[in-house]
């Protein structure tokens, strides 16, 4: 079903699985892939709009590419 969406937008889609710490391994994935950007949710819990040892926040300051928060 996301597949069919994303590809309907035209955007490419793909799945990856790791273990590991979570922020640390999305940084790594995305230079291993050569990406031009990491897109990832942020939930804003606890009054801040990155909070702090979230994974969102671990990504940004581990990753070398930029990151969107959404």
């Amino acid at each position: 079903m996301r597949e069919e969406l994303t590809r309907s937008c035209g955007v490419e889609c793909t799945h990856h699985v790791r273990t590991g710490d979570p922020g640390t391994e999305i940084a790594r994935l995305a230079d291993d892939l050569d990406a031009n950007l990491i897109v990832i949710a942020a939930h804003g819990r606890g009054g801040s709009d990155v909070p702090l040892g979230s994974t969102a926040e671990r990504v940004m300051r581990k990753s070398k590419r930029p990151v969107f928060l959404a």
